[in-house]
Protein backbone atom coordinates (compact mmCIF):
# COMPACT_ATOMS: atom_id res chain seq x y z
CA UNK A 1 0.00 0.00 0.00
CA UNK A 2 2.77 2.41 0.91
CA UNK A 3 4.51 1.88 -2.44
CA UNK A 4 1.22 2.33 -4.33
CA UNK A 5 0.52 5.62 -2.55
CA UNK A 6 4.06 6.88 -3.09
CA UNK A 7 3.56 6.01 -6.77
CA UNK A 8 0.50 8.28 -6.96
CA UNK A 9 -2.17 5.59 -6.78
CA UNK A 10 -5.27 5.67 -4.59
CA UNK A 11 -6.10 2.99 -2.02
CA UNK A 12 -9.16 2.14 0.04
CA UNK A 13 -8.34 0.41 3.32
CA UNK A 14 -11.46 -1.54 4.36
CA UNK A 15 -11.31 -2.34 8.06
CA UNK A 16 -13.41 -4.41 10.40
CA UNK A 17 -13.29 -4.47 14.21
CA UNK A 18 -10.44 -6.48 15.74
CA UNK A 19 -10.76 -8.48 18.98
CA UNK A 20 -14.57 -8.26 18.70
CA UNK A 21 -16.86 -10.36 20.90
CA UNK A 22 -19.32 -11.32 18.12
CA UNK A 23 -21.93 -12.73 20.50
CA UNK A 24 -21.99 -9.55 22.58
CA UNK A 25 -22.10 -7.36 19.47
CA UNK A 26 -24.96 -9.38 17.94
CA UNK A 27 -26.99 -8.97 21.14
CA UNK A 28 -26.86 -5.16 20.91
CA UNK A 29 -30.29 -4.14 19.70
CA UNK A 30 -29.92 -0.50 18.63
CA UNK A 31 -27.76 1.02 15.93
CA UNK A 32 -26.67 3.85 18.25
CA UNK A 33 -25.42 1.34 20.85
CA UNK A 34 -23.59 -0.63 18.15
CA UNK A 35 -21.73 2.48 16.99
CA UNK A 36 -20.82 3.27 20.60
CA UNK A 37 -19.60 -0.30 21.16
CA UNK A 38 -17.45 -0.38 18.01
CA UNK A 39 -15.96 3.02 18.92
CA UNK A 40 -14.02 1.30 21.69
CA UNK A 41 -10.29 1.72 20.93
CA UNK A 42 -9.68 -2.00 21.48
CA UNK A 43 -11.72 -2.68 18.33
CA UNK A 44 -10.78 0.27 16.11
CA UNK A 45 -7.23 0.90 17.39
CA UNK A 46 -5.33 -1.69 15.36
CA UNK A 47 -6.85 -1.20 11.90
CA UNK A 48 -6.79 2.59 12.20
CA UNK A 49 -3.21 2.70 13.56
CA UNK A 50 -2.06 0.37 10.78
CA UNK A 51 -3.66 2.62 8.17
CA UNK A 52 -2.09 5.72 9.71
CA UNK A 53 1.37 4.22 9.21
CA UNK A 54 1.01 4.74 5.45
CA UNK A 55 -1.63 7.47 5.11
CA UNK A 56 -0.94 10.19 2.55
CA UNK A 57 -3.09 11.87 -0.13
CA UNK A 58 -5.49 9.53 -1.91
CA UNK A 59 -5.57 7.03 0.95
CA UNK A 60 -9.07 6.31 2.21
CA UNK A 61 -10.23 4.41 5.30
CA UNK A 62 -13.56 2.76 5.99
CA UNK A 63 -14.48 0.93 9.21
CA UNK A 64 -17.59 -1.19 9.49
CA UNK A 65 -19.31 -4.28 10.78
CA UNK A 66 -21.18 -4.84 7.52
CA UNK A 67 -22.41 -2.88 4.51
CA UNK A 68 -26.11 -3.82 4.46
CA UNK A 69 -28.17 -0.60 4.47
CA UNK A 70 -31.33 -2.43 5.56
CA UNK A 71 -32.21 -0.76 8.91
CA UNK A 72 -33.35 -4.11 10.31
CA UNK A 73 -29.79 -5.49 9.91
CA UNK A 74 -28.30 -2.82 12.23
CA UNK A 75 -25.11 -2.71 10.15
CA UNK A 76 -22.47 -0.23 11.27
CA UNK A 77 -20.92 1.31 8.15
CA UNK A 78 -20.84 5.11 8.48
CA UNK A 79 -17.20 5.86 9.30
CA UNK A 80 -18.05 9.51 9.98
CA UNK A 81 -19.80 8.46 13.20
CA UNK A 82 -16.51 7.45 14.84
CA UNK A 83 -14.64 10.17 16.72
CA UNK A 84 -11.45 8.15 16.29
CA UNK A 85 -11.73 8.59 12.53
CA UNK A 86 -12.92 12.20 12.42
CA UNK A 87 -10.37 13.64 14.88
CA UNK A 88 -7.74 15.93 13.33
CA UNK A 89 -4.28 14.44 12.76
CA UNK A 90 -2.41 17.48 11.60
CA UNK A 91 0.39 17.09 9.08
CA UNK A 92 2.59 13.99 9.24
CA UNK A 93 6.03 14.51 10.73
CA UNK A 94 7.84 12.08 8.46
CA UNK A 95 7.14 8.51 7.44
CA UNK A 96 6.66 5.57 9.79
CA UNK A 97 9.65 4.22 11.72
CA UNK A 98 10.29 0.64 12.70
CA UNK A 99 11.37 0.56 16.37
CA UNK A 100 11.30 -3.23 16.93
CA UNK A 101 10.78 -6.19 14.64
CA UNK A 102 6.97 -5.85 14.66
CA UNK A 103 6.51 -2.39 16.20
CA UNK A 104 6.15 0.75 14.09
CA UNK A 105 5.52 4.38 15.00
CA UNK A 106 4.52 7.51 13.17
CA UNK A 107 4.00 11.02 14.39
CA UNK A 108 1.62 13.72 13.22
CA UNK A 109 1.20 17.30 14.44
CA UNK A 110 -1.59 16.31 16.85
CA UNK A 111 -1.17 12.56 17.45
CA UNK A 112 1.40 9.80 17.91
CA UNK A 113 0.66 6.36 16.52
CA UNK A 114 2.14 2.96 17.43
CA UNK A 115 1.25 -0.43 16.03
CA UNK A 116 2.41 -3.96 16.79
CA UNK A 117 1.58 -5.97 13.69
CA UNK A 118 2.37 -9.32 15.33
CA UNK A 119 0.02 -8.82 18.28
CA UNK A 120 -2.46 -6.78 16.22
CA UNK A 121 -2.67 -3.90 18.64
CA UNK A 122 -2.61 -0.22 17.86
CA UNK A 123 -2.53 2.93 19.91
CA UNK A 124 -3.24 6.48 18.83
CA UNK A 125 -2.44 9.11 21.44
CA UNK A 126 -3.57 12.69 21.14
CA UNK A 127 -0.61 14.87 22.09
CA UNK A 128 -1.15 16.38 25.51
CA UNK A 129 -3.87 13.86 26.41
CA UNK A 130 -2.08 10.48 26.38
CA UNK A 131 0.18 8.62 28.74
CA UNK A 132 3.84 9.60 28.61
CA UNK A 133 5.43 11.34 25.66
CA UNK A 134 5.03 8.46 23.20
CA UNK A 135 8.65 8.78 22.07
CA UNK A 136 9.95 5.64 23.73
CA UNK A 137 11.03 2.99 21.27
CA UNK A 138 10.80 0.39 24.01
CA UNK A 139 8.44 -2.33 22.85
CA UNK A 140 7.88 -3.42 26.45
CA UNK A 141 6.47 0.03 27.31
CA UNK A 142 4.24 -0.20 24.26
CA UNK A 143 3.02 -3.72 24.95
CA UNK A 144 2.31 -3.00 28.61
CA UNK A 145 -0.23 -0.41 27.54
CA UNK A 146 -3.77 -1.66 27.21
CA UNK A 147 -4.24 -3.17 23.78
CA UNK A 148 -5.73 -0.59 21.49
CA UNK A 149 -6.12 2.11 24.11
CA UNK A 150 -6.04 5.68 22.92
CA UNK A 151 -8.08 7.41 20.29
CA UNK A 152 -7.95 7.77 16.55
CA UNK A 153 -7.62 10.51 14.04
CA UNK A 154 -9.23 11.83 10.90
CA UNK A 155 -7.70 11.85 7.50
CA UNK A 156 -8.00 15.12 5.62
CA UNK A 157 -6.31 15.88 2.31
CA UNK A 158 -5.66 19.43 3.47
CA UNK A 159 -3.60 18.11 6.40
CA UNK A 160 -1.52 15.62 4.44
Amino acid sequence: MDAALKGGRAILFKAYPFHLDEAKFNNIRTLEERYAYLSNPKFIGFPLALFLMIVRPYAYFTYRSDVDANPAKLAVFDSNKFEAITRSLGRPIGDYKQVKRYVFTREFEHVRVRVNIQQRIGKIVVKGEGEGDGDSGDADDWESAAAGSGDGASISHEEL
